[in-house]
């Protein structure tokens, strides 16, 4: 006859070390800041990959509402319209704006837009640093560990599009850190990376040094061909803040945080915008 065992004790063990809570989020931000928020009519979406969180940024009056998503160390971010996209530590989450169910969330009136998800593209771990939509609906990704610009394929993790002319294999080596991109009529037309080092992990050689290159596209048809142009450094991390630009009724921000190199993307036409994992 079996006989049924009584179950483990759930006491802690005295001799196992402790761990503490990690301390709570706390938010500070300049007087200024939420009246700026106001007068664009705009939310602010920041993510921080050593937190592990996307935080949204809402005013409230005088003051600031931070709203907190736990994401797999979230960095690049992508906001055309309705659609958003987050990339973490292997997958690119991707989200719709939803105006029905933000009509129903409490407090009545509050909330412009409600981003549901609505699909996930599992890259592997190629550390997103920035991600922009482009023309065609199609997203690239600065794909920093492969020292590339990317789209998604439904086939594989990642469709290498391009890698800067000094960088001659396509390896996980992060030869050259790859880390910014900028827009133009909707195909990359910047990238900024720490160094024009073809060896892996070369670009931490001279990583105390300030300053990062930038560099410009010219297309080709289809393909996007490097130009030479003269642009001064620019460290990254040490943005003076965020810097918010009104487009239409869409306002949209962007900025780059000292700690933990935040990325940001504003968003909303009407007091606050929410999203929901």
């Amino acid at each position: 006859m079996a006989t049924r065992s009584a179950p483990a004790s759930l006491t802690p063990d005295p001799g196992r070390p402790r761990t503490e809570d990690p301390p709570p989020l706390r938010a500070v931000h300049t007087p200024n800041f939420p009246a700026l928020l106001r007068q664009i009519g705009a939310s602010l979406l920041v993510t921080t990959y050593q937190a592990g969180k996307l935080v949204m940024v809402r005013e409230e009056g005088d003051h600031l509402n931070t709203h907190f998503r736990v994401f797999q160390a979230p960095m690049g971010m992508a906001l055309d319209g309705d659609r958003l996209a987050v990339g973490t530590t292997i997958q690119v989450w991707q989200y719709v704006n939803v105006p029905a169910v933000a009509a129903k969330l409490d407090p009545p009136g509050r909330h412009d837009g409600c981003f549901l998800p609505r699909a996930s593209h599992v890259t592997g771990n190629i550390q997103i640093h920035e991600m922009a939509w482009g023309a065609g609906g199609a997203l690239w990704v600065v794909n920093t560990r492969f020292s590339c610009l990317c789209t998604l394929d439904g086939s594989a993790s990642f469709a290498p599009q391009w890698r800067p002319p000094f960088v001659s294999a396509l390896e996980p080596t992060d030869r050259c850190h790859l880390n910014g991109l900028g827009m133009v009529d909707g195909r990359p037309g910047y990238v900024t990376a720490l160094g024009e080092t073809d060896a892996p992990a070369g670009w931490r050689a001279n990583k105390a040094r300030p300053g990062s290159k930038t560099g410009r596209f010219r297309w080709r048809g289809s393909v996007p061909v490097p130009v030479p142009v003269p642009v001064p450094d620019s460290r990254p991390g040490t943005g003076t803040g965020p810097c918010p630009i009104p487009d239409r009724a869409r306002a949209r921000a962007r900025a780059r945080f000292q700690t933990g190199h935040g990325h940001g993307h504003g968003h909303g036409h009407g007091p606050r915008a929410s999203a929901r994992c």
